[in-house]
C-alpha cells in the first residue's frame, strides 16, 4: 500500500464501523486519535510488512485493543504510542527497534507479557509504568533505562537486566 508510517491518529480514516482493524490502504493523518466512537470498537490491529515506525499517539487510549501484530519492517516506535491501551495484553516488539519512547506502554494494566529485542538500545522515562507484568527480561544490548520505567508496576517481581548496563537510573 506504500504506508510507512503510522501518524499519530492514523486510525480515523480507515476503522469506521470495523471491530478488527489492518492498515491496508491508511492515509496517515498527524492529529491524536482521540474519536471515541473508533478507540472503543478497536480490539485487534494487524501492521502490514512495509511500514516502518509507529507514530507518537497512534493508538493512545485504544481501552479495548487486546492485540496488536508489529512486523519486522518497524524499527521505530515513539512516545505514548499505546499508552492507556488498557486490554492490551502482550507485546511483542519485533527485532530492529532500537528505542521505545517516553510511555510507550504506561497505563496498559493488562499488559503480561513484554518481548524485546536484541536491537533495542534504550528505554525512555515511564515507558512500562503501570504495566501488569510479573517479569522482564532486558536485553544485553540495553545501554541505558531512564527514570521510572517500572513505577506502579505493583506484580513485577523480577528484571533481569544485561550485565553491561551501562546507565540505570536511581529511580527505574
Amino acid at each position: 500500500s506504500g504506508v510507512k508510517d503510522l501518524g499519530g491518529g492514523g486510525l480515523t480514516c480507515c476503522i469506521s464501523e470495523l471491530v478488527d482493524a489492518s492498515y491496508e490502504g491508511a492515509v496517515i493523518i498527524d492529529e491524536h486519535f482521540q474519536h471515541p466512537r473508533y478507540q472503543d470498537q478497536i480490539t485487534k490491529v494487524v501492521i502490514e510488512e512495509g511500514v516502518t515506525s509507529i507514530s507518537a499517539h497512534t493508538f493512545f487510549k485504544c481501552k479495548n485493543l487486546e492485540s496488536i501484530v508489529i512486523p519486522s519492517s518497524v524499527y521505530k516506535i515513539e512516545a505514548v504510542a499505546f499508552c492507556e491501551c488498557s486490554s492490551l495484553k502482550e507485546i511483542v516488539i519485533p527485532e530492529g527497534v532500537s528505542s521505545l519512547g517516553n510511555s510507550t506502554f504506561s497505563g496498559c494494566t493488562s499488559l503480561t507479557s513484554i518481548v524485546l529485542p536484541e536491537s533495542l538500545s534504550s528505554i525512555a522515562q515511564d515507558c512500562f509504568s503501570g504495566c501488569a507484568i510479573t517479569s522482564i527480561v532486558i536485553p544485553d544490548s540495553v545501554d541505558f533505562i531512564a527514570s521510572s520505567v517500572f513505577s506502579s508496576c505493583f506484580a513485577l517481581k523480577e528484571v533481569k537486566l544485561p550485565a553491561s548496563l551501562d546507565d540505570v537510573s536511581r529511580y527505574c
